[in-house]
C-alpha cells in the first residue's frame, strides 16, 4: 500500500509469492551492506547515492539499456512501456473478457472502458478477427 503524491488517495498493490520472497531477499542483501536509507517504508528503488528515489527520467533512460542486455527488441521503451505491457497482460490473463476490461479500466483509472481499449490498442481489426473466427 502507498499513498499517491499528489491526490494523497491509497493505492493497494498485491505482490505474488515470488515476488514478496525476491524483494524480501532483496531487502536482507541492502540491510547487510548497513545502508542507513534502507526501511520498510522507504522507496523500493533508490538512487545511486541511496538517499532519494530514482526518477521517470531515469527509468526511461535506463529502461532500453537493460532490455537490449537481454534482448528484448522494444522500439521507444520507456516507463509507460511497462504501464502497457501491464495492462495488456491483465488483459489477456482475463482471457480477453469485458469483465477483464472493466477491472483493468478501474485499475489504471481510465475514464472509460473505451478508453482502456484504445489504450491496450483494441482496435476494430480486432473485432474483425474475433468474428471471422468463430
Amino acid at each position: 500500500m502507498f499513498v499517491k503524491g499528489k491526490t494523497k488517495k491509497i493505492r493497494r498493490i498485491y505482490l505474488n509469492q515470488k515476488l514478496q520472497d525476491l524483494s524480501a531477499l532483496a531487502f536482507e542483501k541492502l540491510k547487510q551492506k548497513n545502508n542507513p536509507a534502507v526501511e520498510l517504508d522507504n522507496y523500493v528503488f533508490l538512487n545511486r547515492f541511496g538517499s532519494n528515489h530514482i526518477s521517470i527520467q531515469y527509468v526511461n533512460r535506463m529502461l532500453p539499456k537493460f532490455l537490449n542486455q537481454i534482448n528484448i527488441q522494444c522500439k521507444n521503451a520507456g516507463s509507460h512501456t511497462l504501464r502497457k505491457t501491464f495492462g495488456k497482460q491483465i488483459y489477456e490473463t482475463g482471457r480477453r473478457t469485458e469483465h477483464s476490461l472493466i477491472m483493468l479500466s478501474e485499475l489504471l483509472h481510465h475514464s472509460s472502458i473505451q478508453s482502456t481499449r484504445q489504450y491496450i490498442g483494441i482496435s476494430d481489426l480486432h473485432f474483425k478477427q474475433a468474428y471471422l473466427g468463430l
